[in-house]
């Protein structure tokens, strides 16, 4: 069946090919506009595709979504796999070519930064739930291992931008209903006085959820000023604050509890009742000048305070109490030289204290104190890259160091004493070529190296049961080899993107559940694991009203060694992981602001533990959406609606890799709809 699906697509791809070989009868083209890549550092101001790294930038229409999570706008980039997104407790999950999937909650591994400042902690976590995604005008995703450019980071980066550049001022509100009692209004506006922007952001989301005892509430609040100092200077500041009274945790069910009632809970997660508040906000600056010589300097200092309460399916510990700090700043310098060179140099460092307490869960309440502990991760980074530019090839060369101290401080004293881990440092050089034979073609290639630190949730997550840190667990190393192509016809109405990837790590972080401690996760290092994979992006406009778009990923992710005991997994498929995944998408819009779009996702068969005994099967969805700008007086009205799951397909939203009991499976809602209303002045 795969191979069958497998030449679908490789048909299709084809079929677009030879499709867009003759597009003389048509007579306008395509216009593509140039943009600044932001996210490779070196920031060329040309088209997207002169980069010599995995890249790709979203800049689409949002309106026809119901505006509920990150997933929905980064679901289409090949080789990027978003789960969780109906259980609010753990937030999304993303991973890109299977870094990130040993995540129980929120993102391990891919960088996140929002608006120039980075949203991920040093340690290597990211939570999304304080993005506002209403506002995002831009997304740009740097695919592969990226610890060159951005430190600690094995699978990539995701770099948000939000709304900006605006030339008047504006008022909008809105609202959207779905199913499961889910309720989203929201109000945004923005101000322009003489060379100041001021763009606030400010949304309640509620939902009862799919399953039982799923249910969240939320409330965002953003705020953006934007000063042009001078044509060539700029300085943002940007407030966030999110508000998450509770978010409830239904549980993994065993295959037998789903075929008796997808919907229900687990009966231990309603026992202890589980769930989570968050509290966050945050404060941040970031400036970009041209100086003198074509010598850019960007710069940014944020800090943000987050407060996590947790109540997990277990007693011991499963009460938990965290208040985070997460302070950090960077500056970086980059200069056109020669004509022919350019050269960028940085230095960036973060500080993450991590106040984290943990009781004794009574069915919901706190009980006794079992642990109280501070987390301590402070981390500089020095980098640099030279990039040639020898007319048709350019060359890219770089190297970064980081440099982490990590402490748990731990203040009750009949526990052992203090842990402190000071041996997490890196090295880590790339070497790229690009190579433009002509307008229509364009090659590249690179190998970079990367590195991936524990958190400090997964280092205390001890298995002796001890205060401090769990001392085996070792950061993943990296070795990437990529190489690609691109492929533009002289219309630019056809575009296609092939990309090969070899990826080896070291000492792989992979999660784990004992049968004496139920429901509470701790990691170990696999020996050595294999990612060689390929990937396939096209996007082809038969008539200006149309857009159809393809993307595609075939890749053997396994362990290479890895042995526990007596247990040999060798040779087996990485758990959490599709070695398949394709994404398909036709989108109408015309001059009246109408705007339709239907898109299917496959995910491919996926493992649930290490021992790949037990598997979730493949699976297509079909989603359908559509909206329209009406103005009436003064007023734009934009109503919008949408029905996802349209074939009613059972599938599985998330699985709890390595889950104990065969507790894997977290089922996904069938035929759902939503609809909504916004309204802007």
């Amino acid at each position: 069946m795969l191979n069958i699906q497998l030449k679908n697509v490789t048909l299709l791809l084809c079929g677009c090919f030879l499709c867009a070989q003759d597009l003389s009868i048509v007579q306008d083209s395509i216009v593509l506009s140039e943009v600044t890549v932001s996210i490779a550092r070196l920031k060329n101001p040309k088209n997207l595709i002169s980069q010599s790294f995995s890249l790709q930038q979203i800049d689409e229409q949002y309106a026809h979504l119901q505006e509920l999570h990150l997933g929905d706008y980064v679901g289409n980039i090949p080789g990027l796999f978003v789960s969780n997104t109906h259980n609010y407790a753990q937030d999304a999950r993303i991973s890109i070519r299977g870094f990130g999937a040993r995540s129980p909650f929120g993102i391990r591994g891919i960088r996140v930064v929002v608006d120039g400042i980075p949203e991920t902690t040093p340690d290597g976590q990211s939570q999304v739930d304080n993005i506002n995604v209403e506002i995002l005008d831009r997304i740009e995703v740097l695919r592969g291992v990226a610890s060159v450019l951005y430190g600690n980071a094995s699978g990539g980066v995701i770099q948000l931008q939000t709304l900006e550049d605006i030339s008047k001022n504006f008022l909008r509100v809105g609202t959207s209903l779905g199913a499961f009692d889910t309720q989203k209004y929201q109000l945004q506006g923005g101000v322009v006085s003489k060379n100041t922007s001021y763009i606030f952001h400010g949304s309640q989301t509620q939902s009862n959820g799919y399953r039982d005892f799923s249910g969240f509430k939320s409330q965002n609040a953003n705020l953006k000023i934007v000063k042009r100092l001078s044509s060539d200077e700029s300085l943002r500041f940007v407030a966030n604050y999110v508000y998450s009274p509770y978010a409830k945790d239904a549980g993994g069910l065993t295959l037998e509890e789903v075929n008796q009632n997808r919907q229900q809970a687990r009966d231990r997660n309603l026992d202890f009742n589980s769930q989570e508040k968050v509290e966050q906000g945050k404060l941040g600056l970031h400036y970009t000048t041209l100086l003198a010589n074509n010598t850019e300097l960007e710069a940014y200092t944020f800090f943000s305070k987050r407060f996590f309460l947790g109540k997990l399916p277990y007693e011991r510990g499963g009460y938990v109490d965290l208040n985070r700090n997460h302070m950090g700043l960077g500056v970086n310098v980059s200069k056109k030289s020669f004509k022919k060179m350019r050269w960028l140099l940085g230095i960036e460092t973060a500080y993450q204290k991590d106040a984290r307490k943990r009781f004794v869960n009574l069915n919901g309440l706190k009980g006794a104190q079992t642990l109280d502990q501070n987390e301590l991760f402070s981390t500089v980074g020095v980098f640099g890259m030279l990039e040639i530019d020898l007319k048709k090839w350019l060359v890219t060369t770089g190297i970064r160091t980081d440099a982490h101290w990590i402490e748990a401080q731990n203040q009750l004293t009949d526990l052992n004493p203090s842990s402190n881990i000071l041996r997490l440092n890196a090295w880590n050089p790339t070497l790229s070529f690009h190579y433009t034979p002509n307008s229509q073609w364009r090659f590249f290639g690179n190998t970079t190296s990367g590195f991936e630190t524990p958190t400090l949730n997964e280092l205390s997550a001890n298995p002796l049961g001890n205060a401090g840190f769990n001392s085996t667990l070792r950061s993943q190393l990296s070795m990437q080899t990529e190489i690609g192509a691109y492929f533009t016809t002289p219309s630019s109405r056809f575009r296609m993107e092939v990309v090969g990837f070899l990826i080896k790590t070291q000492d792989e972080i992979v999660p784990y559940e004992l049968e004496n401690m139920p429901d509470q996760t701790f990691y170990r290092n696999a020996g050595k694991t294999r990612r060689l994979g390929i990937e396939i992006a096209t996007e082809y406009h038969p008539h200006s009203n149309w857009k159809m778009s393809l993307t595609a990923s075939h890749g053997t992710f396994e362990f290479d060694e890895f042995k526990v005991y007596s247990e040999t997994f060798t040779g087996n498929k990485l758990p959490g992981v599709p070695q398949n995944l394709a994404y398909f998408k036709i989108e109408y819009s015309n001059s009246n602001n109408l705007l339709v779009q239907l898109n299917t996702r496959y995910t491919g068969k996926i493992m649930a533990n290490n021992s790949n005994d037990a598997s979730v099967q493949s699976s297509w969805v079909l989603n359908l959406s559509a909206s329209q700008k009406i103005k009436v007086f003064q007023t734009n009205i934009l109503p919008f609606i949408g029905i996802n799951n349209l074939t009613d397909t059972s599938y599985f939203d998330n699985i709890r890799i390595n889950a104990f009991g065969g507790r894997f499976y977290e089922p996904a809602p069938g035929i759902y709809g939503y609809g909504g209303v916004k309204l802007e002045w």
